[in-house]
């Protein structure tokens, strides 16, 4: 399972995609899985940072999305963080994006803090069609930090 991993030591923007090419529907989720640190195991931000996380989805998929902070998803009262966060819109070209925003965070400098989100990514059977073959969809998450003064 790959996992992607954010790091804040100052004001900075770092968007990764995660890759959909081998996507099938199925009945069970997709689980993606990335953190955001305010350290690297050797270094640590020296003020307190805070974090906003937003995903960014093409629609050429009926995907459906929910993400769970610190938490496994299977335990029950698991809470998915973006139940009403999510909005879908046309860019200048009218290409619509599904915008998923996730509450803003903040880190300490005194401590190593580390946030583990679960991504899960649903692809219903009931898309298990012709149509659907060879459509390409775009993930990708973006970490915008900034210090806390």
């Amino acid at each position: 399972m790959q996992i992607l991993l954010f790091m804040l030591f100052g004001e900075n923007i770092q968007t990764m995609n995660i890759n959909l090419f081998s996507m099938v529907p199925k009945a069970a989720p997709y689980v993606k899985i990335f953190t955001v640190s305010n350290n690297d195991g050797t270094h640590r931000a020296e003020t307190a940072m805070q974090y906003n996380l937003k995903i960014v989805t093409t629609t050429n998929l009926p995907l459906k999305y929910e993400l769970y902070l610190n938490q496994n998803y299977t335990d029950t009262g698991a809470v998915n963080i973006i139940a009403a966060a999510q909005q879908t819109a046309a860019d200048s070209d009218g290409t619509y994006f599904n915008t998923i925003t996730a509450p803003a965070e903040t880190f300490g400098y005194s401590t190593d803090e580390t946030n583990t989100y679960t991504l899960l990514i649903y692809f219903p059977l009931q898309y298990a069609a012709n149509n659907y073959q060879d459509i390409i969809e775009s993930i990708s998450v973006t970490v915008d930090s900034k210090q806390v003064i």
